[in-house]
Formats: structure tokens, sequence, C-alpha cells
């Protein structure tokens, strides 16, 4: 996976959001739909099943497959981890960064320990403070990723090949990019396939009399 996610700031009002690759070959693929049935088998207690995934698998951080869903579910969202992992970057799905409506019953993971450990170790303002401030509902990303290394935060949403890109997700992650500075993207998971377009354009609507006095400076 390119790790040199830039998105572009033409204004406040417009940013392009990079559209980028994690490759898989089929043989994790297959691996991860053996493993689901496995992890049923196992009443869910084995995480030895998952092989190269274990080490995030039981950090508790991500909602794994559950009974009766396609076996190939959530292999999109923890590959994207693994990738990121084997670039320094501990992850978290299901993080809370926007409130909206009424709470989920079933999030990725841990959800409220997931969103209080980030929360923790923010150095940025928590998005859900200035939300007031648009007039679109932001959707929260799939993945939160943070490298000590890097002293670098990521934010990203995943999609699988054919799935589509909601308009609020792209512009929860401009919002995010003005937010905090950090690095956002779409994550295509694919088997070779090249992506199209390379980089996904959004404008942001903001409400009446917003004053954008959150919006990071760059040095």
């Amino acid at each position: 996976m390119n790790m040199l996610w830039k998105p572009i700031v033409n204004s406040p009002m417009s940013i392009e959001v990079p559209h980028v690759a994690a490759s898989y070959d089929l043989e994790s693929l297959e691996s991860w739909k053996n493993a689901s049935s496995s992890w049923q088998q196992s009443d869910q207690m084995d995480y030895s099943v998952w092989g190269e995934y274990s080490e995030i698998a039981k950090t508790g951080r991500f909602l794994l497959p559950y009974r009766n869903e396609a076996l190939s579910r959530r292999f999109a969202e923890l590959h994207t981890a693994l990738m990121l992992q084997r670039e320094g970057f501990t992850c978290w799905g299901g993080v809370y960064l926007f409130q909206y409506g009424s709470p989920v019953v079933k999030g990725k993971g841990n959800s409220m320990a997931n969103t209080n450990e980030v929360r923790s170790m923010a150095p940025w303002r928590w998005p859900s403070e200035i939300q007031d401030a648009l007039s679109f509902k932001p959707r929260n990303p799939d993945l939160v990723g943070y490298s000590e290394e890097r002293n670098e935060w990521r934010f990203c949403e995943v999609k699988r090949r054919g799935e589509p890109v909601d308009l609020d997700q792209l512009r929860a992650l401009a919002v995010l990019h003005l937010l905090t500075g950090a690095p956002v993207a779409v994550i295509r998971v694919t088997n070779g396939d090249r992506i199209s377009p390379p980089s996904f354009s959004c404008d942001i609507r903001y409400k009446d009399g917003t004053t954008l006095d959150w919006i990071w400076q760059r040095d």
C-alpha cells in the first residue's frame, strides 16, 4: 500500500481525498475465509485461526465475523489494518470521532474503549466539538491509525472492490484533515485491479455564519 497519502486542499471548502490501493493475494483471502469458519467452530475463542491477522484480531479493537455473515466480511478492514501495522501504526476500528443520531448498538470491536483510548492520546481538538459548524452529517471513518515513531495520525475509509464511496464519508475525511493535518484516504482493497479515479474531489458544506477558527495551520 502506498503510504504517501496526500490530500490536496484547494480551499476550506474544496479538498481532494486520495484513493489508494491495498493489494492482497488470493491465498490470503482464502485463508481468511477458512479462518472465519474455524473461528465459529472455536466459539470465537481461538485467535490463532486468523494466522497473520491473529495479533490484530486479539487486540479487541475490531469487530470480527459473526455467525451467518459472508465469510469474506471484515477482511478488507483487517487487511488494511495489517498493512498499516507493518508500517508501524496502531489501528482502531469503530472510533466515534463524530456523533450523530442514535448510538449504534453493534460497533466495530469495543467502540467505547476504542474511542476513549484514541481521545486520551489525541493532540487535536475532538471532531465532535466542531461538528455544529457542518451542514452535513459526517460519517466516522473505518480506521484510525497512529504511529509513535512517525508521530503521525491517519484516518481512512475502507472499500471493497466495486463498493461505492458515500459523499458524507469523503466530506468527513476532508474535515478530519482540515482539523488535524493528518493524512486521510479512501483505501480500496483489491487483488491487482487498477483503481480509478486517483482521488475524489469533494465540497464541504458549512452552516451560515460559521467561523473556521479550528482549521489546522501548517508550520
